[in-house]
């Protein structure tokens, strides 16, 4: 598993199977698109949504996961 300095290894093992925990933790329940893109392995997503869909939080979940769990 990747760097997950300070982190507890249990929660972080979650994190890494389900990162939609993230939203979770703070009392949001994502719907199945937010997790699906939560959960891309992609490099570069495009989104195509309407207003107050959920992009922001969702894109700012994903970078909280890429910067607790890559290293690089």
């Amino acid at each position: 598993m990747r760097s997950t300095v300070g982190m507890d290894p249990t929660a972080a093992l979650r994190l890494a199977l389900d990162p939609s925990g993230i939203l979770e933790a703070q009392g949001i329940t994502p719907d199945p698109r937010q997790r699906g893109l939560l959960a891309s392995p992609s490099s570069q997503i495009l989104l195509n949504c309407s207003r107050q869909s959920g992009k922001s939080t969702v894109v700012a979940a994903k970078a909280l996961d890429t910067a607790i769990l890559k290293p690089e």
